[in-house]
């Protein structure tokens, strides 16, 4: 079993190949060193790659490219043409180790086409992206998404019909519903509080 906390970037697991005793270590190398993988298929519009740096100057660079042991890019072509951009001159890198050229190959291949096949949840990402817009100095096309999309996104939101599986109704008047919370029982009165219930010694009086 895992222990659960904060896990420094000396112990984050390494899950490939099964292999999870090993460990993955961050390490920063300098852009000089790094060469882009001549098989990456997956390709950078200009317009995307100042969307990367823009992201990394608010963010910082939060996400480590991956590397071989030649420091060829396996990973990360795009945030490594941001930080050129940016005149960065070094980044943090991951170095994979014990992978075959069959290996690395289909590891590009697969960490974009599964980031691929992630869908939204337009309601939670409408209200997400309604709570950014609030702040006036905060620029939201970091999300990469741009302004006529965001607006299209929350007016779709609000136009959208609920599922009826999802509406009920409360009476004011009595006790609609019970939860259980850190192995307690609490119930929701009129007033719309959570309070909590009576202990089983209560209510044997």
């Amino acid at each position: 079993m895992f222990n659960r906390g904060i896990i420094s970037t000396q112990h984050v697991t390494n899950a490939l190949k099964g292999n999870f005793s090993k460990a993955l270590a961050v390490t920063y190398v300098s852009l000089d060193l790094l060469s882009p993988h001549l098989n990456n298929a997956r390709i950078h519009s200009k317009q995307q790659v100042r969307q990367i740096a823009s992201s990394i100057k608010a963010f910082g660079f939060c996400n480590p490219i991956l590397i071989d042991n030649s420091n060829t890019i396996v990973a990360g072509h795009g945030r490594v043409a941001a930080a050129k951009l940016l005149g960065m001159r070094d980044v943090p890198a991951i170095r994979l180790e014990g992978l075959t050229q069959t290996e690395i190959r289909a590891y590009i291949i697969a960490d974009n086409r599964l980031a691929e096949k992630a869908g939204w949840d337009k309601a939670i990402l409408a209200i997400e992206l309604q709570h950014i817009t609030l702040d006036a100095d905060f620029d939201v096309t970091i999300t990469g998404f741009e302004v006529p999309e965001i607006d299209l996104i929350i007016e779709e939101a609000k136009n959208t019909k609920p599922d009826e599986d999802d509406v009920f109704s409360i009476d004011d008047t009595d006790v609609s519903f019970c939860c259980r919370s850190s192995r307690q029982l609490f119930f929701c009165c009129g007033s719309g509080h959570l309070s909590r219930a009576p202990s089983r010694s209560s209510q044997a009086l």
